[in-house]
């Protein structure tokens, strides 16, 4: 394996990439980066254009076979990074984070096999399916966001929260995204959820809400709210920015699940959001535990 040299020209060439990526689509992702040093903000910023650019393979406007087709050569160029010859560029920088990091490839692997795994299917059986399907889309994504910034938090019980908290945050994205996901012919409210409450495709489809559907979609929320509160108590006596940041992502989480709560679990005719006040409380609530 070769030793990517940061100081290489390549390598900043696949740096430029990396912004190019980030600052794209950065809405959402440039929120809490203020809170690290330069060095940590770029860290992350190569690992969220990793994401990035495998959720656009994984979404652009073409047949599946031809995304699933992309994605497979995505990951065989990312297997080839450590030889500097890899498309996209950007790619090479992501290698010289994991060495330097010392972080897991399978991780990465994981996502992408997510991301493949979208392709072939359009709905989930179960919960559990669910559940394992965000082992794959979610949880790495934690666990390498723990690896760059406290890489002495991946152990047991810290390994099992960051897994609770990304899956509820999983979770209350398919709760909330109902609607945008049916639209682009997905559907991962868990079918044996669907059949045991008696709601249909077709209710989805014209937006009829109905007291199934808002049991349906309470049961869900109430799964989901144990896990953000499983989460936080693995991470209860982690202090500092990393406290600060696990803990914020937990609290809006939680925070989303009563946006759901207050609208009578109706996910259909208008999409639950968190208002800016709500974001500001999640970040008042966590910085209290600094």
């Amino acid at each position: 394996m070769s030793v990517i040299n940061p100081n290489e020209p390549l390598y900043q060439q696949a740096l430029t990439e990396v912004h190019q990526i980030a600052h794209q689509h950065q809405e959402n992702f440039a929120r809490w980066l203020w809170i690290f040093s330069k060095e940590v903000r770029q860290d992350l910023m190569i690992l969220y254009a990793f994401c990035r650019y495998a959720d656009n393979l994984a979404d652009a406007n073409e047949p599946a076979e031809e995304r699933l087709q992309h994605l497979e050569n995505f990951e065989k160029n990312f297997a080839r990074a450590a030889e500097k010859i890899p498309k996209p560029i950007f790619l090479i920088a992501v290698e010289e984070l994991i060495q330097r990091r010392k972080l897991p490839k399978k991780e990465f692997h994981d996502l992408l096999y997510a991301f493949k795994l979208d392709q072939l299917r359009s709905q989930w059986e179960s919960l559990d399916q669910l559940l394992e399907y965000s082992q794959y889309s979610a949880n790495p994504v934690g666990r390498l966001v723990l690896g760059i910034l406290a890489p002495q938090l991946l152990k047991s019980p810290y390994l099992e929260g960051s897994d609770d908290i990304c899956t509820g945050l999983q979770l209350v994205n398919f709760w909330q995204d109902v609607v945008r996901d049916f639209q682009n012919h997905r559907i991962y409210l868990p079918q044996d959820y669907l059949h045991r409450y008696h709601v249909t495709n077709e209710q989805i489809q014209f937006r009829s809400v109905t007291d199934s559907f808002r049991q349906m979609m309470q049961a869900l929320c109430n799964f989901t709210e144990q896990k953000f509160h499983a989460g936080r108590i693995a991470f209860r006596t982690v202090r500092g920015t990393v406290g600060f940041l696990i803990d914020w992502f937990a609290t809006s989480g939680l925070q989303l699940l009563k946006e759901i709560k207050r609208k009578n679990y109706d996910t259909l005719t208008e999409r639950p959001v968190l208002k800016t006040h709500h974001r500001i409380q999640s970040a008042f609530y966590s910085l209290l535990r600094i």
